[in-house]
């Protein structure tokens, strides 16, 4: 089971959770010769994730968070020794609905979330 923190609060409710790297170029381009040249600006490890709701309080909590902040502190397992952590923006893409708990709530499972890095990974 994997345990993430944001804002330095932790949370183990993940059905999912994947990096993803993406480059900027100052050029990309390839010549008439068909030789490709680029030059990379940087590196960003952005991340996707699925939160269930194990737990309603913390689920309402952390989706509450996600929902209202722009940017959050993420860390994240690397291996297992050693974390990666940054800033970085919130997209919230999903929250499915289930069905209808005893209480008249509604049973919310499958948070997807996308944190995309905020600056380049060092």
């Amino acid at each position: 089971m994997i345990t993430i923190k944001i804002n330095d609060v932790e949370y183990s409710n993940i059905a999912s959770f994947s990096p993803s790297v993406v480059y900027d170029y100052y050029y990309n381009v390839k010549t008439m010769d068909g030789k490709g040249h680029r030059d990379i600006k940087g590196k960003r490890t952005n991340f996707s994730g699925v939160f269930y709701n194990g737990n309603l309080a913390e689920y309402d909590a952390l989706k509450q968070l996600l929902l209202s902040a722009d940017t959050v502190t993420l860390e994240v397992p690397n291996g297992a020794e050693s974390t990666i952590s940054g800033e970085y923006f919130v997209n919230v893409e999903n929250d499915n609905l289930k069905g209808l708990l005893y209480n008249g709530k509604y049973y919310n499972t499958g948070l997807s979330v996308i944190f995309e890095k905020v600056d380049y990974d060092e």
